[in-house]
């Protein structure tokens, strides 16, 4: 997710003052002592068994942890921006899954079938802003001549991380490859109405679990009061110096992953330094007019039984190629040349930056309103939708470091290495933004609704996104509450939370597009169809959940679901 040397770690710290000033000095502050209060805990709980927890013990490990290091929140810090706070990337992917469309239905065929998949901007995508536009990623009418990279039909082979696979057989086993496999199916909401539209006259939230309920659980709940600092609410563990979602003394807010496009791949063209002909298997690349060398990050991973886990002895060695437009992800050609697909993140090297929003939303003198509010999260880099709420106003704002890309690069296919990120900074890793106001915003909606939906009209897809169709989850809740404020209805802050728990437990194909599949088949005589369409409408008319409502074990409306699946 996030390659770096120790090095490169304790770069992204040291940079905080240099990049950001007095604010990036502040940050640094902060994490130091942060670590300090973790190492201080730690040579406690090393004189004090009652303080140390058992789990040490059971790997192996009685005397506890080894100390903590500012380079530890970093890596943490990497981590999460690398599952919950990127969009993009998958350019690669979308190119030959259009080679391949067009393979079997034709050149014209099978771009208009990449298309209907594609859905980069479908007018009838639910949003979450419900009348501005906000354009972002939109495809030139014509590329500039010698932009796209594409790859040569059969040519593409693709880079693999893990490049020695231990004794216990496979990428890491049992051991660190199921550790790292989170899940990644999104699990957060959020649900807010304003004041005109609440029965008390304030504005209500309710702002879900937002890593999904999985286990194990990545948040834990802290209460923080320091110099600056006065929140309560979810942070995750290694970074949890600042409360990330929670609420101050008279405010709250919460997060939902938006996963906009800040990735992107570019095709590096190979070769050697002595000048002899390049090949697929180079260890140099082109770029500004130099043969620079690919970086090699290396790291052995290796993992012992102990009485917690039984998975066998192992090891595996992970290796990363790095150049000045991000990590080596394949290697192919384009147009007979031989080139390396990287992938390019605007928040690597800067996952530590999104701290300085952080830094204002926990701090009660800084928040004053939907429009600090929106200053503050509009500094954090990665990719989330951020969701305010006070006595007397509720906002959105989405947030991340979105680059300004060169003129007429396409949006969905790789681009040539020749034409980077706008003032792309290979020193700093960091590149020309788009400005806040262009980001999707809004105060005071009637109601904010979002499940990693569209953000808003103009807002494409990004191009590992094609989700953003007419049917999306988030219709559930915007369902609900859209029926919860009609005409002179208010909504109650238990009804908000019940149309929240009410939609997550609906199957969508049941409510959006299975009464379409009723209507064309009411004329069917064929008894056992007619049979099923009358259990399928009962479902329906229930709300079409999956749910198990006396706890016997067994959905009910079960024969209606099993006909559907």
């Amino acid at each position: 997710l996030a390659p770096y040397t120790e090095a490169d770690l304790q770069r992204q710290y040291d940079l905080g003052d240099d990049v950001y000033g007095p604010a990036g000095a502040r940050l640094q502050q902060d994490v130091t002592e942060y670590v300090a209060g973790i190492n201080a805990y730690i040579r406690e709980a090393r004189l004090n068994p009652l303080k140390m927890p058992g789990e040490y013990a059971a790997i192996g490990r009685p005397t506890g942890p080894e100390d903590w290091k500012v380079t530890d929140v970093i890596a943490t810090a990497s981590l999460i921006g690398g599952i919950f706070g990127k969009g993009g990337g998958g350019e690669l992917d979308s190119a030959l899954l259009l080679q391949q469309a067009q393979a079997r239905f034709g050149a014209d065929g099978g771009r208009q079938a990449w298309e209907d998949m594609r859905r980069a901007e479908d007018p009838e995508a639910p949003v979450t802003v419900h009348d501005a536009s906000f354009p972002y990623r939109v495809e030139p009418d014509a590329l500039t001549p010698g932009s796209l990279a594409m790859p040569d039909p059969g040519s593409v082979e693709r880079h693999s991380i893990v490049a020695e696979p231990g004794p216990s057989g496979g990428a890491g086993g049992a051991g660190l490859g199921g550790l790292l496999s989170f899940p990644q199916d999104g699990g957060s909401n959020a649900l807010l109405v304003s004041a005109s539209e609440s029965e008390s006259g304030r504005p209500l939230a309710v702002m879900g679990p937002q890593t999904a309920y999985f286990q194990p659980q990545l948040l834990m709940d802290v209460d923080v009061h320091a110099p600056g600092i006065d929140a309560r609410g979810a942070t995750f563990a290694g970074v949890s110096l600042y409360v990330l979602l929670g609420r101050g003394r008279d405010y709250a807010w919460s997060a939902t992953s938006a996963g906009q496009d800040i990735i992107d791949t570019f095709a590096v063209e190979l070769c050697e330094p002595g000048g002899g002909p390049a090949t697929r298997q180079s260890m140099h690349y082109r770029f500004r007019g130099a043969c620079e060398p690919i970086e090699v990050l290396a790291q052995t991973n290796s993992w012992s039984p102990s009485p917690a886990d039984d998975t066998p002895p192992g090891s595996e060695t992970m290796r990363a190629q790095r150049t000045k437009l991000g990590l080596v992800i394949a290697r192919a050609n384009v147009k007979g040349k031989p080139v390396a697909y990287t992938s390019l993140r605007s928040t690597y090297f800067h996952e530590a930056d999104s701290a300085l929003g952080f830094v204002a939303l926990n701090d009660p003198n800084a928040i004053r309103g939907p429009e600090d509010f929106k200053q503050a999260v509009s500094r954090i880099g990665f990719t989330f939708n951020w969701f305010y709420a006070d006595h007397s106003n509720i906002a959105y704002f989405n947030s991340g470091n979105n680059p300004v890309r060169s003129r007429r690069t396409s949006s969905h296919f790789p681009v040539s290495g020749r034409f980077p990120w706008r003032d792309w900074n290979t020193d700093l890793w960091m590149a020309r933004y788009t400005p806040a106001k262009a980001h999707p915003q809004v105060v005071n909606q009637a109601f904010i609704a979002n499940w990693n939906n569209k953000q808003a009209r103009g807002f494409r897809a990004a191009d590992d996104n094609f989700a953003y169709g007419s049917i999306h989850r988030s219709l559930s809740l915007w369902d609900r509450i859209r029926a919860g404020t009609r005409g002179a209805a208010k909504m109650s802050l238990v009804e908000l939370v019940d149309a929240m728990e009410d939609a997550g437990t609906v199957d969508l194909r049941a409510t959006e597009v299975l009464p379409w599949a009723l209507r064309m088949l009411r004329r069917s005589r064929d008894p056992q169809v007619r049979g099923a369409l009358a259990t399928l409408r009962a479902w329906v008319r229930s709300g079409g959940h999956r749910l198990d409502r006396d706890r016997n074990g067994v959905y009910e409306h079960t024969d209606a679901i099993r006909i559907l699946d």
